[in-house]
């Protein structure tokens, strides 16, 4: 346990990538963040879509076990392809997400989640100029541990709705994400009673990190 909780430790202090849009550990907080998106898609054939978000949301709680939460984020120095990619992306995404709080014992939890996002973003570059849409919706569960000032936490996610499209000047393709399941690992640091600092990695389906902090009220 000793490695695994220095490992976690050492997660949450990475100044750079993630996901997970509002607090895992706690509700009623206000959330701030880089992210660092890397996500596969598939249409003639697979390219990436990649860039940097600044994000920021809030969590409710509505009760002692659920709370939901909602927010924006804005790309900047984003970009789309494989081999030959196009560049200056930039705009935005809209999401909302909720977890549920199924079972506590002794200092674990098991939590079950759900995101809906959307995404608008423009890439432009030489003269060729890409819009990028994309609706979808993941659930998933988590396993959760406490240690001291951290919260460690390991599980699943799957995307069960996906529906995604790219636009080159006149000419429009239906896109879907080349692997549906995200394994997804994070760590909270509780610095203080009312700031956290988060650290949160998809991998398989994306390559995705949030470095973040929690606020709360």
């Amino acid at each position: 346990m000793k490695i695994w909780t220095l490992a976690f430790a050492a997660l949450s202090f990475i100044p750079f990538t993630a996901h997970a849009q509002t607090s895992v550990d706690a509700a009623n907080r206000f959330t701030g963040g880089i992210l660092l998106q890397d996500t596969d898609y598939h249409s003639d054939g697979s390219y990436a879509v990649k860039g940097q978000l600044v994000e920021g949301g809030y969590k409710a709680a509505i009760n002692p076990r659920f709370a939901i939460g909602g927010g924006v984020g804005l790309m900047f120095d984003g970009d789309i392809g494989r081999d030959h990619t196009i560049g200056s992306g930039e705009g935005f995404r809209l999401f909302g997400d909720a977890q549920y709080e199924f079972h506590r014992f002794n200092q674990n939890k098991i939590i079950g989640t759900g995101t809906l996002s959307f995404d608008r973003f423009s890439f432009s570059e030489a003269g060729t100029k890409v819009d990028f849409k994309a609706t979808e919706f993941k659930i998933g569960g988590l396993f959760m541990h406490d240690v001291r000032e951290f919260s460690l936490y390991g599980g699943l996610e799957i995307v069960l709705y996906s529906n995604a499209s790219t636009q080159i000047h006149n000419i429009s393709e239906d896109a879907h994400r080349d692997d549906r399941l995200n394994v997804r690992l994070g760590a909270t640091f509780n610095a203080t009673k009312n700031v956290a600092l988060r650290a949160d990695l998809l991998l398989i389906g994306e390559q995705t990190i949030l470095f973040a902090a929690d606020f709360a009220l």
